[in-house]
């Protein structure tokens, strides 16, 4: 309902037009794909997922990263384009959410109104070092003075890592402004950091590889795909106060990184209906999942409809104020 509303608020009048359908309308056509992170699992879902929605649309789909300011120069280009149905977004959709809810210096988009087209895999976000550093999780907790490497001062992955050194009381401090993925993994081999954020897809390779060493997820429960790594809750003190965990708990709700695909206001609807319909269809092709499982390490994550994420942007805006007052006291005592 949220969403029909919205795009029958800004339908244009060029769709009605031009007559064309979205078939004909985007068979030829080149659609630009904003990914508002590099190096990461943002990157590496939209390039393999490209010339599959030319699979199914016939239209031909350029990817660019846009990393500045923690991926809002990516948000700010979607927000303000044209909305014919040839530009689009990808990120986290926490971090597209919290720059928002936090009024992140620099964000001009506001979630509520983005047009949401597809959520291609949800998780959460696992602590770790590179490989070898520390042991166990009692090493982090024996050490004083870690550093947590993140990007923008309240994206997802930055509000988790504040999670981490909230509920584990661990002595460490947050170290932002880092551009993407890529540039945190070279400071953390470099120790210009000790610990960091990454997704499920990231760390089972990393872990593989023999970069990474884990010591939880920051979620309520442990992982299936993951059992030997504590969650959050596994590791805070049993006689933590009812207000950290409720806050705690929240930011588990609204920080898994999602990979997910956004429109600007007013795209029409029926090429944003006819969108969906492509990226489900490339969510049930064979060859795409065949390909999508390998890079994930096996692991296919949970995904959410547009229409959750459309509600879950309005709900976010209603405990706007109360999650600001507590995370930003956190933010002044936590980030360097």
């Amino acid at each position: 309902m949220v969403l029909n509303f919205l795009f029958a608020a800004a339908m244009p009048q060029a769709e009605a037009a031009t007559g064309a359908s979205p078939e004909d309308f985007y068979k030829g056509k080149v659609v630009k794909i904003y990914v508002a992170a590099a190096g990461g699992v943002h990157e590496m879902v939209s390039r393999m997922i490209a010339p599959y929605l030319t699979k199914y649309t016939g239209a031909t789909y350029v990817v660019e990263t846009l990393t500045a300011g923690g991926g809002l120069e990516a948000h700010n280009r979607v927000w303000t384009a044209k909305p014919d149905g040839l530009t689009l977004g990808c990120h986290s959709a926490s971090s597209l959410m919290l720059n928002d809810a936090f009024d992140a210096p620099g964000t001009i988009a506001q979630v509520e109104k983005l047009v949401y087209l597809a959520d291609t895999g949800t998780d959460p976000s696992i602590l770790v070092s590179r490989a070898g550093k520390f042991k166990t999780f009692s090493d982090l907790k024996k050490t004083k003075g870690l550093r947590v490497g993140v990007l923008s001062p309240t994206g997802g992955r930055t509000l988790s890592s504040l999670g981490w050194i909230y509920g584990a009381d661990l002595d460490a401090k947050l170290v932002a402004g880092y551009k993407g993925s890529a540039d945190v993994e070279t400071a953390m081999v470099r120790d210009e950091i000790d610990l960091t954020g990454v997704s499920v897809a990231t760390y089972l390779k990393g872990a593989k590889g023999g970069r990474y060493s884990g010591f939880g997820v920051f979620e309520t429960s442990r992982l299936k795909v993951l059992p030997d790594l504590p969650a959050l809750t596994d590791l805070m003190a049993a006689g933590a106060p009812k207000e950290k965990r409720e806050l705690l708990a929240t930011l588990t709700q609204i920080t898994g990184s999602g990979v997910i695909y956004f429109a600007p206001p007013g795209f029409p609807e029926e090429r944003a209906v006819y969108l969906r319909r492509a990226f489900e269809q490339i969510m049930k092709d064979p060859d795409f999942l065949k390909e999508y499982q390998k890079a994930w390490g096996g692991y296919f994550p949970p995904r959410k409809t547009a229409d959750q994420l459309a509600n879950a942007a309005i709900e976010l805006k209603k405990m706007k104020k109360s999650l600001q007052d507590q995370v930003s006291a956190l933010l002044k005592k936590y980030l360097l």
